[in-house]
């Protein structure tokens, strides 16, 4: 019933549509695929890729285009192979045999995977026959990852100072050195479709725009604290997925304040009232449309301001307890992504103002696939 309730409301609630391609980095201390909000640079943990014991240690991504995948290569085994962007789960296609590899890209020109490793030779890998062939030593100081622009040109970053980027020769191998960028630490490196250059910084946890031609270096934003090395960044030809927020706004009354889980499609979540007075009778989530905030101390609500027309549901929770949680599902349809969904607390606590009631502040959920 309540996922009724819920689906009725988003069909009335404003949606948000994707601006941005999908992006990905992969965390090698955690060995956990990672989806990436390339608009402030956000990371959102998708699942393992140690599937079935194969991969060690993944070292960078790059996704294939022409086969809608997203390819990485591990760093101590040599495995080459696919990582699902469902479940983070590695799949292994080829093994090179070789270990200390630090960086890969697909170059649809060339229809070849190009490598990068710490022994500073590079390598190109044929996607047919999984054949590995040496091109030569790049003539580079340790670098970590490389990308090709939607021209065809193929770039590669070095670790330390000055981290310089390079451009690479597909033939021999050899790196030609341009501009250089800051901080050091990028260890992931992607052209987006649109041409602009990101790098993943394992220094800083964040992600930045780059300029190829100056080296000037725009901070986007930081991962977050769920990400701990990130040793490869990528952005597909596939549409952002919408994340999944809690925006907090306004002031309750009474000390009681509204908190959620994050509203993902397909899972359970709860809305948590904190802070129910002593005594207090009954509780419930008002779920509705924004009321623009009304000031209810005129009616014996001192102080109190409701946020949520509760045109909709009015799912009831206990209040023996400082807190409550009220768990909701959703369901898995795509049409609801972006929706808005307000939400307030509301608890009958007599003795707390003259009308004995209380509201929380308010709670917006915004409905996302991650």
């Amino acid at each position: 019933m309540k996922s009724r309730l819920l689906v009725a409301l988003l069909a009335l609630a404003p949606s948000a549509a994707a601006q941005n391609n999908a992006a990905y980095l992969v965390d090698s201390n955690l060995d956990v695929l990672f989806y990436v909000d390339i608009s402030n640079g956000a990371a959102y943990p998708i699942g393992s890729t140690l599937g079935g014991g194969a991969m060690t240690t993944p070292a960078g991504l790059t996704w294939r285009p022409d086969t809608q995948t997203m390819w990485t290569i591990d760093l101590s085994g040599g495995e080459v192979g696919t990582i699902d962007l469902a479940t983070g789960a590695f799949t292994t296609v080829f093994n090179t045999g070789l270990s200390g590899w630090q960086g890969m890209d697909y170059d649809p020109v060339t229809a070849k995977f190009y490598l990068l490793n710490q022994s500073l030779n590079v390598y190109s890998l044929d996607p047919t026959t999984g054949q590995t062939t040496l091109l030569g030593a790049s003539g580079a100081p340790l670098c970590t990852a490389m990308d090709t622009d939607p021209s065809g040109t193929l770039y590669a970053i070095g670790f330390s100072t000055p981290a310089t980027l390079y451009t690479v020769d597909k033939t021999t191998g050899v790196f030609t050195p341009g501009t250089s960028t800051t901080p050091v630490g990028m260890q992931g490196l992607s052209f987006a479709p649109n041409g602009r250059l990101y790098g993943a910084n394992t220094t800083t946890d964040s992600l930045y725009v780059i300029d190829p031609v100056t080296g000037t270096s725009t901070l986007i934003g930081a991962h977050g604290a769920n990400v701990q090395f990130a040793k490869g960044f990528e952005i597909t030809t596939l549409p952002a997925l919408t994340i999944a927020q809690v925006l907090i706004s306004g002031t309750g009354c009474g000390g009681l304040t509204q908190t959620s889980g994050r509203p993902v499609l397909g899972t359970t979540f709860d809305l948590t009232a904190n802070g129910i007075p002593a005594g207090s009778t009954l509780g419930f989530e008002i779920i509705g449309l924004p009321s623009g905030g009304i000031d209810l101390t005129g009616a014996g609500l001192t102080g109190c301001t409701l946020y949520v027309l509760p045109i909709l549901a009015s799912l009831p929770f206990a209040t023996g307890a400082t807190s409550a949680a009220t768990t909701v599902t959703l369901p898995t349809d795509p049409s609801l992504l972006g929706g808005a969904i307000p939400v307030q607390a509301v608890v009958v606590a007599p003795g707390v103002n003259p009308a004995g009631i209380v509201l929380s502040n308010l709670a917006t959920l915004v409905v996302g696939s991650v």
